[in-house]
């Protein structure tokens, strides 16, 4: 199976059941990528045109998962979590998977749990 047929088996599966695939349990434990020194400093200090470049320097896309904390999250998420302005508008402008779910919830999701209303907004647009 390819990465998209299992990501949207995935996304398929947990709406329609809420309960996640093991196949698609399997293929994130296998492609989640970690996040160097250099990807972390750029997410904390918001500098997405830093991140870009070590993005493509270590052939990732903007629509991967990241381990943080041993727990997959897609970079929407991260900057929801972290409230990192600039790299959310990043995503929004290079038209990141708005749906990407890499464990268990939607950027939409991470927006809500955190109460933050502007990203939510943003994401309804």
């Amino acid at each position: 199976m390819t990465r998209s047929e299992y990501q949207k088996q995935y996304q398929k599966y947990y709406a329609d059941s809420g309960k996640k695939s093991e196949a698609a349990k399997r293929y994130y434990q296998k492609h989640k990528y970690e996040i160097n020194e250099k990807l972390k400093n750029c997410i904390e200090t918001d500098n997405v045109k830093e991140l870009s470049v070590e993005l493509e320097n270590l052939k990732y896309s903007i629509d991967d998962c990241f381990e943080l904390k041993e727990k997959p999250y897609s970079l929407f998420a991260i900057a929801i979590k972290l409230e990192k302005e600039n790299l959310f508008n990043f995503l929004i402008e290079k038209k990141a998977n708005l749906n990407k779910i890499c464990e268990d919830k939607s950027p939409l999701m991470y927006a809500t749990k955190y109460g933050n209303l502007k990203y939510v907004k943003k994401l309804v647009e």
